[in-house]
């Protein structure tokens, strides 16, 4: 079954129009059909995961494992009744915007959670400092290599987000 937050089915009236008047509170027949959707998203990570797997002992096979940098990320969350919100991933809310980012790799220690935020735009600078390039002064994004090897001492404390759509000129919230 889809996570039972507690935003699920909830539809409050001070939110975005989308939610507080735009979907018909969740009835039996749309429960069940937010849990098969959650149920084939599981499906679909199983995949994943088999890819995965299939890569690391490649990685493994090959020697170069102890030596290898690997990513886990996603691009947004998703909504599974969530604010009573049916397959939605377009809100300034937290089961939007916060995504799963998992690393392993040569200096990163096992098992580590970081309170410290990181975002997309964060990639790519990361990707060039852990292959010890140099990162461009105008590129968006910070490196999360002291983040990820613990060597961090000051970060964001906070980010934007806005969301451009559906008859809403800009609707933006700071996160932290």
């Amino acid at each position: 079954t889809a996570p039972r937050t507690p935003s699920y089915a909830f539809k409050p009236a001070d939110k975005h129009w989308i939610i507080s008047e735009g979907t018909p509170q969740m009835d039996n027949t749309t429960v069940k059909t937010v849990d098969e959707l959650c149920l084939d998203r599981w499906r679909t990570l199983q995949s994943v995961d088999d890819l995965l797997e299939d890569v690391v002992n490649a990685l493994q096979t090959g020697g170069v494992m102890e030596n290898t940098y690997i990513f886990y990320n996603s691009d947004h969350g998703y909504h599974l009744g969530q604010f009573n919100q049916q397959g939605e991933k377009r809100q300034p809310y937290d089961e939007d915007i916060r995504v799963p980012l998992i690393v392993r790799g040569p200096g990163i220690a096992k098992g580590q959670i970081t309170p410290h935020i990181g975002l997309n735009i964060d990639l790519a600078p990361t990707f060039i400092d852990l292959a010890g390039g140099t990162i461009p002064p105008d590129m968006d994004g910070r490196s999360l290599k002291p983040v990820l090897t613990g060597a961090v001492e000051k970060w964001r404390d906070d980010f934007l987000v806005e969301y451009w759509g559906e008859g809403t000129p800009c609707m933006g919230t700071i996160h932290t």
